[in-house]
């Protein structure tokens, strides 16, 4: 039977409880979103266009294509590289880790099983409303179903690269890279820290202290040696896979008659719409965004620091140096999704309350 899909409302966590494991990390950046007061509805940064970061993920890949190149035609006059975190391999490694963790941010927020859902409707008769010009995208997404990585695999691959509790995991070792979330916190707020603002000191900031550059140099050749065994190779087939994909998905649902169909206004509140309706799920999606952006770009500018790791002189950022504001943007977004999978889990009982509040206490 054919539908019209009206706008859906996103709730939003009322829960105070305790979150779990790790938030306390970010709660010093809890504090900072309540004084500048971000993210209220009438105020969202404008996430739509995801273009700038889809074309800076297509240039990292094309740069880890030429270095692959590069390689062949010339391997037998190179000498072996170094296994060691800092050679060009490991840049070339690194570049494929940014577009995939924005694509694994708009995975959960619902980008493409949205679109999917949407092409099935269309296909089998399920929309009631025209969707103009977007008609043969819809068809060729759906028929190109078969070709692009399934949601499961999906998943599974996002939770080799960067670990995450829900989800299926890579049958093998290392299948779900659990040291990924601590070491991101930790290069996150090494460079936050380089510059924290004084004006913040009331609000609890100064028990922080201040990184140095060497703090940052740890936390980044850390990471860096976390993802440069874990990038490369499946990565870059991948990340054009899903990049392809990303755009496609949103070309569908930029369509004005698309959104005119789905009864909403704007690429986000379509895909709010169609997951609540018909999957019955419901994502925080502008943090999603904001932790994929803000993320690529601390990635990108770690995948670009590669060979340099060793150099203090690098890590001198200014205060206005862009990285930081990203750090910033990545740990508020963080915050935020950890509170709101707090508020959706089911409250401890007396015994487990008892448990917590022992532990915290031994913490």
């Amino acid at each position: 039977m054919a539908t019209t899909l009206g706008p859906a409302r996103r709730a939003r966590p009322t829960d105070d409880h305790e979150h779990d494991r790790g938030a306390s990390r970010y709660d010093n950046y809890a504090r900072y979103g309540e004084h500048n007061q971000v993210r209220d509805d009438a105020s969202r940064r404008d996430h739509g266009d995801l273009a700038p970061f889809l074309a800076l993920g297509q240039r990292l890949l094309s740069a880890v294509e030429q270095h692959a190149t590069q390689l062949a035609l010339y391997s037998s006059g190179l000498p072996d590289l170094p296994p060691v975190v800092g050679s060009a391999e490991d840049q070339s490694h690194l570049r494929t880790v940014p577009p995939l963790y924005l694509a694994s941010e708009l995975e959960a927020a619902g980008l493409l099983t949205a679109v999917e859902t949407l092409a099935g409707l269309f296909v089998t008769g399920g929309l009631s409303s025209d969707p103009g010009p977007a008609a043969p995208l819809l068809v060729a997404f759906w028929r190109g179903r078969h070709q692009r990585f399934a949601a499961p695999e999906r998943r599974a691959f996002y939770a080799r690269l960067f670990g995450g509790d829900s989800g299926p995991a890579l049958a093998m070792d290392g299948g779900r890279n659990n040291d990924f979330e601590g070491l991101m916190i930790s290069f996150a707020e090494a460079l936050y820290k380089l510059h924290p603002d004084p004006s913040f000191d009331n609000l609890g900031f100064s028990s922080m202290g201040a990184a140095t550059e060497v703090t940052l140099q740890m936390a980044a050749s850390a990471l860096a040696e976390n993802l440069a065994s874990r990038g490369g190779g499946m990565a870059l087939y991948a990340g054009r896979d899903l990049l392809s994909s990303i755009h496609s998905a949103v070309s569908i649902l930029k369509t004005p008659a698309v959104q005119r169909a789905l009864g909403v206004h704007g690429i986000w509140t379509a895909v709010d719409a169609i997951n609540t309706a018909y999957l019955h799920q419901s994502a925080d999606i502008d943090s999603h965004i904001t932790r994929g952006q803000s993320g690529m770009a601390l990635l990108t500018w770690l995948s670009e620091m590669t060979q340099s790791l060793t150099d203090d002189r690098k890590f001198l950022l200014s205060a206005d140096d862009p990285s930081i504001a990203a750090a910033t943007a990545w740990l508020e977004a963080s915050l935020t999704l950890r509170e709101h999978e707090a508020a959706q889990a089911p409250l401890p009982g007396p015994s487990s309350a008892v448990q917590s509040t022992q532990s915290a206490w031994r913490g």
